[in-house]
């Protein structure tokens, strides 16, 4: 069956994430001015409870299981095999993208943490809110069922990483914006492609 591509509904499409990323980029710059409030926040009011939890919710072993294999074997078992490959595609261009621009800007993280390779001991952005929004882009446009559960989880990986004191309130936002503008760009790009693709067969 031809893929049909619906150019006033695709374009109405792009409408939200431009908007959201527009948003993005200005609560970002804004979020600038209160990185060290919103830390001496997380701090005052941290405890070991709230600290374990959010310990094992940004764990990256638990965040490559649920992002790479959980949602792969949706993908699969649906019969949706394209998209696993989109899938890994994101998260692949998520980490080196992310890498390179740690390493670019080089921000000291709020507290000391060492992961014995330099491109991740950088602060800014912050991966782990980069891998879980570069996601949300795929999953709302293919596994809608699952998207509100995935953005509380998304959050709540983002706020965890600020209550660790792992990452600055801008560093987040910037990781968030970083991958969903990477998914969102890849989910695009493809459902453009095939629009080619199927206008050149026929």
């Amino acid at each position: 069956m031809p893929f049909k591509f619906h150019k006033k509904r695709f374009i109405e499409e792009q409408k939200l994430p431009l908007f959201i990323i527009s948003i993005g980029i200005i609560i970002l710059f804004a979020s600038i001015f209160l990185d060290n409030i919103i830390m001496q926040f997380a701090k005052t009011n941290s405890n070991v409870y709230t600290a374990y939890f959010f310990h094992w919710i940004s764990d990256f072993s638990l965040i490559f299981a649920i992002i790479v294999i959980f949602i792969s074997i949706i993908f699969f078992y649906e019969e949706k095999k394209e998209n696993i490959y989109q899938l890994w595609i994101i998260l692949l261009l998520t980490l080196v993208v992310t890498v390179i621009i740690k390493v670019a800007v080089a921000r000291t993280r709020p507290s000391e943490v060492i992961f014995g390779f330099s491109g991740l001991d950088y602060s800014f952005p912050s991966q782990h809110a980069a891998f879980v929004f570069a996601a949300l882009p795929l999953i709302f446009k293919r596994l809608k069922e699952l998207k509100w559960y995935f953005l509380a989880f998304a959050i709540i990986v983002s706020i965890s990483r600020i209550y660790l004191n792992a990452h600055y309130l801008s560093d987040v936002l910037a990781g968030a914006l970083v991958g969903y503008i990477i998914g969102w760009c890849v989910v695009s790009f493809r459902e453009k492609y095939r629009y080619l693709q199927d206008y050149t067969i026929n």
